[in-house]
């Protein structure tokens, strides 16, 4: 199962905008303020959050530039289900294309403020009778590399830490540091590392 398609509209520069994903791993190429951000953020707002804790709202500024009186929404589109999925996914599942459909909708509302989300399944966008089984498909969000040398140092590695720990067992995070420390302690011993040790001692020897 994967995410097929996502129709966003009224959302930033997104007025009416389709994108297409494929499965295992889909990469946005574009200039800078061409809208790749704008998909990501749609993303968010059309997904849990994997630790359910949303860090990302819908704000009235969001809404498209000359439209702020017409709602936005984001229909995400599930390909490739299995049969347990498909039965799973059952109130949002299209019987003849095998897919499923979560809509969620921004409509302005002068009285209710902050403006909440309109949930809807399936090809006709009824009500979500199952929304706990909507929550399970979530995503993790990792905010833009700015330095990437200091994300990736390990004495700053809290985001692969927390998609790890999220995705994965404790057993299988046990047998994988332990499996480290091993490669850690042949690598040690590598030619390169010894003669190099070697050398920069010697430097400061003298």
């Amino acid at each position: 199962m994967y995410l097929r398609q996502l129709d966003v509209k009224n959302f930033r520069s997104c007025y009416d905008v389709t994108v297409d994903f494929q499965p295992g791993i889909t990469l946005f190429v574009g200039e800078n303020n061409s809208g790749k951000s704008n998909v990501i953020e749609a993303l968010r707002l059309a997904t849990t959050p994997l630790n359910c804790r949303a860090t990302r709202w819908f704000d009235e500024a969001d809404q498209s530039h000359g439209r702020e009186d017409q709602e936005a929404q984001f229909r995400a589109t599930y390909d490739g289900l299995s049969a347990a999925q498909r039965a799973h996914y059952i109130t949002a599942l299209d019987v003849e294309s095998n897919q499923a459909a979560y809509t969620t909708t921004y409509k302005r509302d002068e009285v209710r403020q902050p403006t909440r989300p309109t949930v809807t399944a399936g090809p006709v966008d009824g009500p979500d009778a199952e929304p706990d089984k909507r929550d399970q498909i979530a995503h993790v969000y990792l905010a833009p590399l700015r330095d990437a040398q200091r994300e990736l140092d390990s004495s700053d590695g809290n985001r692969l830490l927390r998609i790890i720990r999220y995705l994965t067992e404790e057993h299988e995070q046990e047998e994988f540091r332990a499996q480290a420390n091993d490669s850690f302690t042949e690598l040690k011993k590598h030619p390169v590392l010894t003669a190099t040790t070697k050398e920069i001692q010697a430097t400061w020897a003298n």
